[in-house]
C-alpha cells in the first residue's frame, strides 16, 4: 500500500485498488462497498496514519451503513476498540442517513436558513 496523490494505492487478492477519501483538517471519511473491504480500508489507513504520527480515535469515529436490510459485522481497529455504528451522521455539515436520501439534510439546512433569517430582521 502507498499513499499517491489521488488516493491509496491498495493491493488485496492479487488486485491493486485505489481507494478515494474525504480529508478536512483532521476528518477523514471513506466509502466502501461492503463492511470486509471497509474493514481492511480502516487497517490501510491505520498504518498510513503511523507514519504520519497520527491515530485513529474510535470515539470519534463511526460507520453508518447505507442501504442494508440486515446488520454487517462491527468494524475494528487494529487495537480491537470498535467503530459505533451511526445513524444519521452529521459530516461537514451535511447530514447523511444510513437510507442514503437526503431528506433530513435539506430539513436541517431549511431550519438553519429560517433561523439566520429571522435573526437578521
Amino acid at each position: 500500500q502507498e499513499m499517491g496523490s489521488r488516493g491509496i494505492r491498495w493491493k488485496h487478492d492479487d488486485q491493486e485498488t485505489l481507494f478515494q477519501f474525504l480529508l478536512y483538517a483532521d476528518d477523514v471519511a471513506l466509502v466502501a462497498p461492503d463492511a470486509q473491504t471497509l474493514s481492511e480500508m480502516v487497517q490501510v489507513l491505520e498504518r498510513v496514519f503511523v507514519k504520519w504520527g497520527f491515530v485513529i480515535n474510535a470515539s470519534k469515529s463511526g460507520v453508518l451503513h447505507m442501504h442494508t436490510r440486515n446488520p454487517p459485522p462491527t468494524i475494528h481497529l487494529a487495537n480491537g476498540e470498535p467503530l459505533n455504528v451511526i445513524d444519521p451522521h452529521v459530516y461537514l455539515g451535511a447530514v447523511f442517513t444510513g437510507q442514503g436520501h437526503f431528506v433530513e439534510d435539506v430539513a436541517t439546512r431549511r431550519e438553519k436558513a429560517r433561523k439566520a433569517f429571522y435573526a437578521y430582521y
